[in-house]
């Protein structure tokens, strides 16, 4: 995960800590589960490293995955799309797949890699979302992610995108999806008022299908 200049920015820093806070709890936890398999999957993987030398999310969850197998008999694995052929040529000189043959990397556009996520139903997965890419799936998709059984999901909403999203004299182009994929995943104005009519946000949304 990097931003749209393929750069990892001091927000996009703190989201990738979060992502892997996350991640380091959620197989402690399924770690003692009966589950066969985890599966991470991370739907907008990039290219490993930004253009300025910071680990992005692909990276960072296959170095925690790569450490848990070390101490833990589990079986997880992880699944990695990137629909940039040239961010998955990246991608593929830092993770080596034949050495490691519990990663795999795709090179699909979203909306087709979320139709093979049917495959891994008998799993626990964890789904990763970029706040860059969730625009890219339709609203069909994800509400097959959000109703997957045995899955969570890290999903990043900037509280700016919706608080721009609600000013009604802003028409910016750039901001339609957005007003799209907040609607396809029920957030209405409602949602993020207080009672007294101010504003407030979301800066992550948890979703947990059990």
């Amino acid at each position: 995960m990097t931003d749209t200049s393929n750069k990892i920015t001091e927000h996009t820093q703190i989201k990738l800590e979060v992502y892997i806070s996350y991640l380091k709890a959620y197989l402690s936890i399924l770690g003692n589960s009966q589950f066969k398999h985890i599966d991470i999957i991370d739907i907008f993987a990039g290219q490993g490293k930004s253009d300025n030398g910071k680990e992005g999310s692909a990276l960072l969850a296959f170095n925690v995955i790569q450490n848990y197998r070390k101490e833990h008999d589990k079986s997880v694995r992880l699944f990695l799309n990137e629909k940039d052929t040239q961010k998955v040529n990246k991608l593929k000189d830092y993770i080596d797949i034949e050495k490691h043959p519990y990663t795999h990397i795709y090179n699909e556009p979203a909306n087709n890699f979320i139709s093979k996520l049917k495959d891994l139903n008998n799993n626990h997965s964890l789904i990763f979302i970029d706040p860059y890419g969730y625009t890219s799936v339709s609203g069909e998709n994800l509400n097959k992610i959000f109703t997957r059984r045995n899955t969570d999901i890290i999903l990043f909403i900037p509280v700016f995108h919706i608080y721009r999203f609600l000013r009604k004299e802003d028409n910016d182009e750039q901001l339609k999806p957005i007003a799209q994929f907040l609607q396809d995943i029920g957030i209405n104005e409602n949602d993020v008022m207080y009672s007294d009519g101010h504003r407030t946000g979301f800066s992550a949304v948890n979703v947990g299908n059990e």
